[in-house]
């Protein structure tokens, strides 16, 4: 209901009142007035108490401060009882309490301030309000239920919350906040409720251009970053005159994100290329307000034909399975569209490119050996050709690694051999499956004898290799120039009988050795004190 007592401080003089006159032959009293005029005593620390303040022109001998009721006749409480006061500023501060000590009804009350001079007596009162009952509001209704600012192609629409308020006065202050979810900051969008007029039904409207500084139509800058798609607020708040305050809280559902929308089987990334296309192709979509619709297009020959995929939920995820293998029938690629749609409504679109490849690739050509190699790790080279995604690589037969070529042709794999005769062959393999034919074969002799074994010529990074009859504890490497100084030491202790020691070309100071021949000493340490050295020359060509 309305409240229905006044919401006003009320100064007046009364010329005769409870047996005693006012001001007979001068004024005493002067500017009387209240910190508030109305005050709600319930200990939330907003307009708890009244403070009056009020001049005594003279010295009075006596001051009364007395609470009535509305009636005026009956006292509520006595602040202050026949005190002397000197000239000046005085005031005293009302709770709402009776002399009990108890909080007063909701009402009006009037304070009489009596000042007794020392011949004369003057008299006033004010009235103070004492409101208890906070304002009330609640939400009737958000429309639309689903707000999407700035979609293309949808009609321009306007967000309206609809209040319901009572408890209320004309003079009420209120006003409704706009908060955003990211950080629960309010944003400068807070809105007014025009002619208000207390108890009755407001609507707020936000028409959409107001969102443009934040939300820019497509192409038109970006969105603010506290712009996301999720649960906004709309908060009412209403404080009358004694600080009594209500709320209301409308929540907002704002749609500014398309739909996810991915395939999950077949994976892969680009055209995906089969010799036997699967059966079916598998995928869900997502979106935060529900899916409406999954639509789905096959890239036919005579046909581009839009049909709903099956499908199925599971938690708050739509999975769908479209047939592919009755609709794939010619040598090509096929580009399969989806689209996912949001009540919005909001839409997303997957491309998904399929190739029924059934063609060989060419095979590979794998590079001879320059001759007998004393290292049990091979680089094999080669190159691939076609749509070649892989270079199978067999040693007598037997698949021993594969060489990655979908981005560079030109291939080097490390391969391991065995002692004497290795016979090395590659098959290319396309995205699709298909295999080629058997590449040339190639004959790689794998010679273990001890021994310290250079490349010719010798450049940076290139390796030492050392072939020995047992593991060693430490193989020391010395490289020395030909008037017998030595260049750099280096050294392993990776107890292998057939280490491979780099050298990056620089000196033991650190410096670039020059182009020139070099001599090599390899020592290799073993368990039981005997040493094996090997001495080699080579040429270093930086």
């Amino acid at each position: 209901m309305t409240k229905n007592f006044r919401y006003a401080a009320i100064l007046f003089i009364l010329p005769c009142i409870l047996g005693f006159s006012s001001r007979a032959s001068g004024q005493i009293l002067s500017i009387i007035k209240a910190d508030f005029s109305t005050i709600s005593p319930n200990g939330d620390g907003s307009n708890d108490s009244t403070k009056l303040t009020y001049t005594l022109l003279d010295s009075v001998v006596s001051l009364d401060v007395i609470v009535f009721d509305s009636d005026t006749v009956s006292v509520v409480d006595t602040l202050i009882s026949g005190e002397p006061r000197s000239a000046g500023l005085d005031s005293v501060i009302w709770n709402g309490e009776d002399s009990l000590g108890v909080v007063v009804a909701e009402d009006s009350y009037h304070i009489l301030i009596r000042a007794q001079g020392i011949s004369e007596t003057d008299s006033a009162f004010i009235t103070i309000i004492v409101d208890l009952t906070a304002p009330k509001a609640q939400v009737l209704s958000v429309n639309p239920g689903i707000f999407a600012p700035n979609l293309p192609d949808v009609v321009e629409e306007t967000l309206r919350v609809s209040f319901r308020i009572w408890d209320s006065s004309e003079k009420d202050d209120l006003g409704v906040a706009f908060i955003t979810p990211k950080s629960g900051e309010e944003i400068s969008l807070k809105k007014d409720i025009p002619d208000f007029a207390g108890d009755g039904d407001y609507e707020v409207r936000w028409d959409e251009d107001e969102f443009d500084p934040f939300i820019p139509p497509p192409g038109q800058g970006q969105p603010d970053s506290r712009f996301i798609d999720g649960i906004y607020q709309a908060k009412l708040e209403i404080k009358d005159d004694g600080a009594n305050k209500g709320s209301a809280t409308a929540f907002l559902n704002f749609d500014l994100k398309a739909p996810s929308i991915e395939i999950t089987d077949p994976s892969g990334t680009g055209t995906l290329s089969f010799r036997v296309i699967p059966d079916s192709i598998l995928g869900w979509a997502y979106d935060r307000n529900g899916i409406t619709e999954i639509m789905m297009w096959y890239d036919h020959p005579t046909s581009d034909s839009l049909e709903a995929p099956v499908q199925w939920t599971k938690n708050d995820t739509i999975f769908f399975s479209a047939p592919l293998a009755d609709s794939i029938v010619e040598e090509r690629a096929y580009t399969i569209k989806f689209r996912a749609s949001d009540p919005a409504p909001r839409e997303k679109a997957l491309f998904v490119t399929i190739k029924l490849d059934t063609t060989v690739p060419p095979p590979p050509v794998l590079d001879p050996p320059a001759g007998v190699v004393h290292s049990r790790i091979y680089t094999l080279t080669g190159e691939a050709f076609g749509d070649t995604k892989w270079v199978r690589i067999s040693r007598g037969g037997t698949l021993v690694d594969s060489a990655f070529t979908q981005i560079e042709p030109l291939f080097a794999r490390d391969v391991p051999l065995e002692a004497g005769s290795n016979s090395l062959t590659g098959r290319a393999v396309d995205g699709a499956g298909n295999v080629s034919t058997i590449s040339n074969a190639i004959t790689v002799v794998y010679d273990p004898s001890p021994g310290l074994f250079i490349p010719t010529p010798f450049r940076p990074n290139d390796k030492f290799q050392i072939n020995l009859a047992q593991p060693p504890v430490r193989v020391l490497l010395k490289i020395y120039d030909l008037g017998g100084d030595l260049v750099v030491s280096l050294e392993d202790r990776s107890a292998s009988a057939d280490p491979m020691i780099p050298w990056d070309g620089l000196n033991g100071e650190r410096d670039a050795v020059k182009r020139g021949p070099l001599v090599a000493v390899a020592i290799a340490e073993y368990a039981d004190g005997s040493k094996t050295a090997f001495r080699e020359i080579f040429l270093f060509d930086p």
